[in-house]
């Protein structure tokens, strides 16, 4: 990403060297054309450190095994993660890196990340062999721990449950789920500008309308429902109708 802002700046630099040229600067020509590049150099090293430098290096290994495709859409929530993080006043770090690493299991078919799962021991609910597009959350959570170093249980949590939920998400928990479903890759589904706008004005009407939506969804299709995200969505209707009723 930024190798690639780097070249944008010094096009405009070398473009900015013909328009200007050294009569109007004082200054040889190069020397404009260098100082532009330096501007653009000291641009990149700032956006670089907004990532701490961990999350940089899981980034190039993400980038190396995940399809280019699962590679931006992980960017996206990334930064939409960090982004509702600071509305929200939750840890920006554990928000990044959350974002960051909740697909890195997603690089398995149905078939193998079962047999993945079975071979490094982690166990496997009936709902889970089920519908087996849910697995690479926790199988995600478990390489993030030993792949990756990740020591953090709100991180680790966030992984594991971005896509089924759970009963008493925590803030993070609800972050990086929410961040999954608007990032600004993802396709326009129903409600999608409503529920963007939402997530930043009422986090969790908007947590507990987008999980509304999916089971909406699942149910329409005829799709299997892991029983976590029926806990989960019952735990927020419940907590929404206790709030409404003091």
């Amino acid at each position: 990403m930024w190798k690639k802002e780097s070249i944008f700046f010094r096009n405009r630099a070398d473009r900015a060297e013909e328009r200007i040229g050294s009569s109007v600067t004082g200054r040889p020509a190069g020397r404009k054309k260098q100082d532009f590049r330096n501007r653009a150099d000291r641009n990149v090293k700032s956006g670089q450190n907004k990532m701490n430098d961990r999350n940089i290096e899981i980034r190039e290994q993400l980038k190396k095994i995940l399809k280019p495709s699962r590679f931006e859409h992980t960017l996206g929530v990334c930064y939409t993660a960090s982004a509702l993080a600071m509305r929200w006043g939750a840890d920006l770090k554990k928000a990044e890196t959350a974002g960051l690493l909740h697909d890195c299991a997603k690089c398995y078919d149905n078939v193998a990340i079962v047999a993945e799962c079975r071979r490094l021991g982690i166990e496997l609910t009936a709902d889970e062999l089920a519908a087996p597009a849910v697995i690479h959350a926790k199988l995600g959570a478990w390489k993030a721990e030993h792949e990756y170093g990740i020591q953090d249980p709100e991180v680790l949590s966030a992984i594991a449950n971005h896509t089924t939920g759970k009963p008493g998400m925590s803030l993070l928990d609800k972050i990086v789920y929410i961040a999954d479903y608007i990032e600004p890759g993802r396709k326009m589904l129903p409600r999608m500008e409503e529920f963007r706008v939402m997530a930043f004005t009422d986090l969790d009407e908007a947590f507990y309308e987008i999980q509304e939506s999916i089971l909406d969804y699942l149910r329409s299709t005829g799709s299997f429902i892991d029983s976590n995200s029926l806990a989960s969505f019952e735990y927020c209707r419940k907590e929404k109708e206790n709030a409404l009723h003091g």
